[in-house]
């Protein structure tokens, strides 16, 4: 066995795992944790060197969100999955916003990678991590406090896609319920 000790600074122990409570017919209720069932191991290197150690096997899930918006202006559906516009398709309905988003996530992915050295020689066969941002000059990057929707919405972005797509697409994980500075 191993000897663990835990620190948490919440009132309950959770640490960035977010739970959810399952309520069922008969009143029964099971709490389950969101975050560890479904986590990109590009992100959470250390969660999947730790689950690697200790032997935990694992299964490679798709997560496939799936939008049906009926919001006068964004009428449409969305299959995250599916980066092809298709009829009936948000891709097409808010185009000129997904081109800007587009725009927004290759600036922010440049700033990134200026700023944590990805460039560098040394870096060249890494991959990239969350904790990027405290490699290099990472700490300097100006995406660490700029707001990815203040961004979009200087670059002429809509509050409309903001609500529609981004917002219900991003929460849809469990792990966050707002998504604005």
């Amino acid at each position: 066995g191993f000897a663990v000790t835990l620190y948490e600074a919440r009132p309950s122990v959770s640490g960035n795992a977010r739970t959810f409570d399952w309520t069922f017919p008969d009143g029964s209720v099971v709490k389950s944790c969101c975050s560890v069932t479904a986590w990109p191991p590009l992100f959470y290197k250390n969660y999947t060197a730790l689950l690697d150690e200790l032997g935990v096997e694992t299964v490679h899930q798709p997560l496939s969100w799936f939008l049906n918006s009926k919001v006068p202006g964004a009428v449409g559906t969305l299959w995250g999955a599916d980066p092809n516009p298709y009829e009936g398709s948000l891709r097409n309905v808010l185009k000129k916003d997904f081109d800007i988003y587009g725009r927004v996530v290759r600036f922010s992915d440049a700033c990134c990678n200026l700023f944590t050295c990805r460039w560098a020689p040394w870096r060249r066969d890494d991959t990239p991590s969350m904790y990027d941002s405290h490699t290099g000059v990472g700490l300097l990057n100006p995406m660490n406090v700029v707001p990815l929707y203040s961004m979009f919405r200087a670059m002429g972005g809509s509050e409309l896609w903001w609500q529609v797509v981004f917002t219900p697409y991003y929460t849809a994980s469990f792990l966050v319920d707002e998504l604005r500075p």
